[in-house]
């Protein structure tokens, strides 16, 4: 996609992004950059979600920009542990997400809605509030893991999606190529664009300097090895396989560690796992951190072997920041941007992983872009054409 030039926007023009929420994933972080960025730009920014968690790294930084965030769903409003409650409780929340959601657009007109992961279906009803609105929508994993997985979420997010499409009000962005040929299949549409993410790269390259620093505030000598991975504790982020890579690793290096950073469902899981190896010593987790890009400055070796990924914002991290990358081939292969990133398959033998993560052997992949092409200055330019056209005006 050509960079295209995008004038100063007058302030009034509000652009309003919408997401479930701010923790510490992929998504939100691109929506934390897309914010500060169009902020930083003049633009009338506003963060919107369903549940607000003040704890949350992307949330602070967010709000320490100056930025606002609407939270749309009653925080201090808690589940019942009898399940006919709990029923009810996210039944109540529901209606009150969709009626505080369609006050705030009736009141606050945006120019834009910028809709991000499972949020569509929200706004299935607010047709006559986003009149006269732009309406975007990322789609940030791979869209057959979206749109054709069963369960009334799913279909009310592609009847959402088919209402729009319908209208002639939605432009879906997909994070390469091959993800929006998906789309437009899925939908019988041939209007999918794509579009990078964002990335500061200055931040993580600048971060190498603090490199010893960090290592010791971690515990972490200079003589140790340590395997890292960003990313939420989820299944599709397959940690049991990294566990049982880490472990094998082990054998061959006794001063190895592993730096998990992330939260999520399933770090008990991942505790008991390593605790089941002897290795919780050897392994420090962190959670809700702003400092991603100095915790990858202190890895020698980012690993991620996720099941399916659509454009890893922490792949595209770890490699602004230098670092060797070993991932799975299920990942799209467009995110590669240095020659540092080595492929291999899941079903390959854990001793493979372990020879291509401790040796200088193995052949990296050939770059697909560059990682100039992810700037977050050129990402949103292009945004904001999507956005408001070639001269950043609304028609």
């Amino acid at each position: 996609m050509e960079v295209s030039s995008v004038s100063m926007p007058m302030s009034s023009k509000k652009i309003i992004q919408f997401i479930p929420e701010l923790d510490a994933g992929g998504a939100e972080t691109v929506v934390k950059d897309y914010a500060i960025e169009l902020h930083r730009q003049g633009y009338n920014v506003e963060v919107m979600v369903l549940l607000s968690n003040p704890n949350a790294a992307n949330e602070k930084t967010i709000r320490n920009a100056g930025i606002p965030i609407v939270s749309l769903a009653n925080s201090n409003q808690q589940a019942s542990q009898h399940k006919i409650f709990e029923i009810l409780h996210k039944i109540n929340r529901d209606i009150e997400i969709r009626r505080n959601l369609k006050k705030h657009l009736h009141e606050n007109h945006p120019a834009v809605l910028h809709v991000h992961l499972n949020c569509m279906r929200f706004i299935m009803g607010c047709s006559k509030e986003l009149k006269d609105t732009k309406i975007c929508f990322t789609c940030h994993s791979e869209p057959n893991a979206i749109f054709e997985q069963p369960g009334w979420r799913s279909l009310l997010e592609n009847v959402s999606i088919r209402k729009y499409l319908k209208r002639g009000d939605l432009q879906i962005i997909a994070l390469h190529k091959a993800a929006a040929l998906q789309v437009d299949k899925i939908f019988n549409i041939n209007t999918t664009t794509y579009l990078n993410n964002p990335l500061d790269i200055a931040r993580f390259q600048m971060a190498a300097k603090e490199r010893g620093h960090y290592r010791k505030q971690l515990g972490i000598s200079e003589n140790d090895f340590v395997l890292g991975h960003v990313g939420r504790f989820v299944p599709v982020k397959n940690h049991q396989f990294l566990v049982e890579v880490f472990a094998s690793i082990c054998e061959r290096c006794e001063n190895a560690k592993l730096l998990l950073v992330g939260s999520g469902v399933y770090l008990s899981s991942v505790q008991a796992l390593l605790s089941k190896y002897g290795l919780a010593e050897k392994c420090i987790i962190l959670s809700n951190r702003s400092d991603i890009p100095q915790l990858l400055a202190a890895m020698d070796v980012f690993c991620l072997p996720s099941k399916y990924e659509g454009m890893p914002v922490s792949l595209l991290e770890a490699q602004a920041a230098g670092k060797k990358c070993v991932v799975s081939n299920t990942v799209t292969k467009d995110v590669v941007v240095s020659n540092k990133v080595y492929y291999l398959g899941l079903n390959q033998p854990i001793h493979e992983w372990v020879d291509v993560i401790l040796e200088n052997n193995a052949i990296a992949e050939p770059c697909a872009q560059t990682l100039n092409d992810f700037d977050i200055a050129t990402v949103c330019n292009n945004l904001l054409s999507l956005y408001f056209g070639n001269d950043g005006e609304d028609e």
